[in-house]
């Protein structure tokens, strides 16, 4: 698949939303999304009901498995912050695979509201 079309109209969808990238291994090293990107280029996409249950990444070191990141306890708790001021009015994106590519905080806020995972 080649690279995605530039898209520079207008002003961000996300203003006031600290500048996010989505990084994830790629055939020469780690591959980065723009996330402000990912979400105009789904803007026009379905939502589908997915259940919570079946986002596998949150049984997973998500947030620190790529790079120097240490889960440090300010760096959870940075993280715990940014859970309670998720923003669900923006849909969840999820790859093909099902891998979260931009909304693993909401997710994390919306399993506190509904209670969805049994084990929590």
């Amino acid at each position: 698949m080649g690279p995605l079309p530039a898209i520079r109209d207008g002003p961000r969808e996300t203003e006031g939303v600290r500048k996010q990238f989505n990084v994830w291994p790629g055939e020469l090293g780690l591959d980065a999304w723009d996330v402000d990107r990912l979400i105009r280029l789904s803007r026009d996409l379905p939502v589908n009901d997915v259940p919570l249950d079946e986002i596998a990444e949150v049984d997973s070191d998500y947030w620190f498995r790529y790079g120097p990141i240490v889960p440090t306890v300010r760096r959870v708790v940075e993280h715990m912050r940014l859970t309670t001021e998720a923003d669900l009015s923006y849909p969840i994106i999820l790859a093909s695979s099902g891998r979260v590519m931009d909304g693993m905080h909401s997710s994390d806020r919306s399993r506190e509201f509904t209670g969805s995972l049994a084990d929590h």
